[in-house]
């Protein structure tokens, strides 16, 4: 509570596949930091995610296998919790944007941390 509203960020956390029951058990994600926050496409063929595996949080895609990964966002700052629209032809996800270098430092502040804090603006995209 002294740093303020802030989440934990785990960095064992990666993407896994497996059946119901729990068999068929396959690691999705395998780099350093948080990979989390995945949902399937409507068309189950591609997955979207966040992860920190490129020094910030951001969204990328990849096909059910984990291959094929593609990184959607460049800002710095939270990019997380990503979806698709029920057409999936686009993907919703959370933003803070940081309209000043006094919001992006207390952002930056955290990293490379394994937690995080809400900006002062969200947008969705």
């Amino acid at each position: 509570m002294s740093k303020g509203y802030v989440w934990p960020m785990d960095a064992s956390y990666d993407i896994v596949s497996h059946a119901l029951d729990g068999s068929a058990f396959r690691r999705l994600t395998d780099t350093p930091g948080y990979d989390a926050e995945a949902t399937l496409s409507p068309d189950g063929k591609t997955i979207v995610f966040t992860s920190v595996r490129d020094g910030d949080l951001e969204i990328y895609t990849m096909d059910l296998d984990g291959k094929n990964v593609k990184r959607l966002t460049r800002e710095p700052g939270y990019d997380g919790g990503p979806f698709f629209s029920h057409d999936g032809k686009r993907i919703v996800y959370r933003r803070d944007a940081h309209p000043d270098e006094a919001s992006l430092a207390r952002y930056k502040r955290f990293w490379p941390s394994t937690s995080t804090a809400p900006g002062p603006s969200r947008s969705g995209r």
